[in-house]
C-alpha cells in the first residue's frame, strides 16, 4: 500500500515500551461479552503476552502455535445491539475520543483515544496529551462496552 505524498504515521515505537510508573500487568483480563473474555499472560523471559480465550489457548490456524503480542490495547467505547438486528450483531463506535489501557513488559497505564473518521488512524496519548509509545512487535487490540470488566493482576 501506498500512502498520499505528506503521510504522517501516528504511532510510535521504541525497543522497551514498558510504561514509566505503570502498575503490575503480569495477568490481564478483558471480558468482551457474556461469551469472551480473553486473557494475557506476561512472560517475563521473552517479555511477551501469551492469550487464552475460550477456556483454551487462543492458537494460529496456520502454524498452531499460541498467539503472543509485545503490546496491549484495551479501548473502551460505546457498544450496543444494532436494533432490529436478528443476527446479534453490534453497533461498536470506533471515532471520537475514548479511554482504554496499554499494557507492555508487565506493566499498564492509562490512556486515550481518538479517531475523526472511520478512514483516519487512531491517535493514542496518555493522560497529558504525550503520545502514548509502544513497544517493538506485535501488538492486540481489543475494544471493550464503557462498563466491561479489565482486570489487571
Amino acid at each position: 500500500m501506498e500512502h498520499e505524498e505528506g503521510y504522517e504515521r501516528l504511532l510510535s515505537f521504541a525497543e522497551d515500551g514498558t510504561p514509566e510508573n505503570g502498575e503490575a500487568a503480569v495477568d490481564v483480563s478483558a471480558r468482551y461479552s457474556s461469551s469472551k473474555t480473553t486473557t494475557f499472560s506476561y512472560a517475563e523471559d521473552d517479555n511477551l503476552y501469551y492469550l487464552r480465550q475460550h477456556g483454551g489457548l487462543y492458537t494460529d490456524g496456520n502454524n498452531n502455535t499460541q498467539i503472543c503480542v509485545t503490546n496491549i490495547l484495551i479501548l473502551r467505547t460505546n457498544v450496543s445491539h444494532i436494533r432490529g438486528d436478528t443476527e446479534g450483531r453490534l453497533d461498536i463506535r470506533t471515532t471520537g475520543t475514548g479511554s482504554g489501557y496499554f499494557a507492555c513488559g508487565g506493566k499498564y497505564i492509562e490512556i486515550l483515544w481518538s479517531r475523526e473518521g472511520e478512514a483516519d488512524q487512531f491517535e493514542y496519548t496518555l493522560a497529558d496529551g504525550t503520545p502514548l509509545v509502544f513497544g517493538q512487535g506485535k501488538s492486540y487490540i481489543g475494544v471493550v462496552p464503557n462498563d466491561a470488566e479489565v482486570i489487571f493482576e
